[in-house]
């Protein structure tokens, strides 16, 4: 089962609510995607802790652009969350969070590293085959992800990922000087190419 949950049916029921299909037939893209909506619109969202779901990761990792936090349930409760998160809440949060490729569970903690898995499945999942980073991410991953550190560039939890897959030879990431989008992976590419 993907997803582990305290009090899942309500969850379950958010996840289910967008189209009315049942959770098993949900591809991991699917569930990320839902996940995303109903972060940015909390009214699709059945139990009022969902959009937090989503919400901690950026809160936590993506915007201040941190890899591991070891006192989640702290840090979580620190948020203005409709009610406390236990701190059997955050334990299956880690749990769904490292099945969805979102990172890794640590004693007591989450190191947010995305899995190369999660990043290929996205860029397959584009249609362009390539273009300006600028449309890659304000269009198209964050229908999946938060990725946008408090300074505007990418987090490091999905930078690293994305500069790992560009050395591989997974995907490219290239500096265009007389393109006018801006760049990003500090400031040093502004085209992405998927390869084949």
């Amino acid at each position: 089962m993907l997803f582990t949950t305290v009090d899942s049916p309500e969850f379950l029921t958010s996840l289910c609510s967008v189209n009315n299909e049942p959770i098993g037939s949900l591809t991991p893209l699917d569930l990320l995607q839902r996940l995303r909506t109903i972060q940015q619109t909390p009214g699709q969202a059945v139990h009022h802790l969902d959009p937090w779901f989503m919400g901690l990761y950026e809160e936590i990792f993506i915007k201040p652009n941190r890899l591991v936090h070891t006192d989640l349930y702290r840090r979580a409760n620190r948020f203005p969350l409709p009610e406390p998160c236990s701190t059997e809440h955050i334990s299956v949060w880690r749990t769904n969070m490292d099945q969805l490729g979102l990172g890794y569970r640590i004693p007591s903690g989450f190191y947010a590293l995305i899995r190369p898995a999660t990043v290929t499945a996205i860029v397959a999942a584009w249609p362009q085959s390539q273009g300006t980073l600028y449309d890659f991410l304000h269009l198209h991953l964050t229908t999946f992800l938060p990725w946008q550190c408090s300074d505007g560039d990418v987090a490091t939890p999905i930078a690293a990922t994305f500069l790992h897959l560009a050395r591989a030879g997974y995907l490219e990431l290239t500096c265009c000087p007389d393109l006018p989008s801006p760049a990003y992976f500090q400031h040093q590419f502004n085209w992405i190419v998927k390869k084949q």
